[in-house]
């Protein structure tokens, strides 16, 4: 089985929760994005980066994007979490503008809907 590598930056907490899944799921390393830099990207075949999105960019991406030469012979997969439904025009086109045409090939890419729980406070406390 491929070694692999769920890195995450989470500002909400979703995309940590997602992450931990993948992670206890694939039986892989995680690793939270503030750690990024004790990476040795020769330890693993598939790499797996979450974000949240936030006006339309994945949290942290460049500085994945900027590491793609490094991956190239590895599996890269990159997911984002948000607000949006995940099959809304706009997730469709908030994802594909984070990556160019080039960047698009060598990724696989997924949106997860990240859901806010709030509580109902009551309008009185009598």
């Amino acid at each position: 089985m491929e070694k692999t590598l769920v890195i995450y930056k989470s500002n909400t907490g979703f995309a940590e929760k997602y992450a931990k899944w993948l992670s206890e799921e694939l039986n892989c390393d995680l690793l939270n994005y503030e750690n990024r830099n004790t990476i040795n990207w020769s330890d693993y075949e598939a790499v797996i980066y979450g974000g949240g999105i936030y006006a339309g960019s994945i949290n942290g991406i460049d500085w994945l994007k900027s590491k793609l030469p490094e991956l190239k012979n590895k599996k890269v997969v990159v997911y984002a979490t948000g607000a949006m439904p995940a099959d809304a025009p706009e997730t469709k086109e908030a994802m594909e503008k984070n990556f160019t045409e080039a960047e698009a090939a060598q990724v696989k890419s997924f949106f997860f809907t990240a859901v806010y729980v709030t509580k109902r406070w009551p309008l009185s406390t009598n």
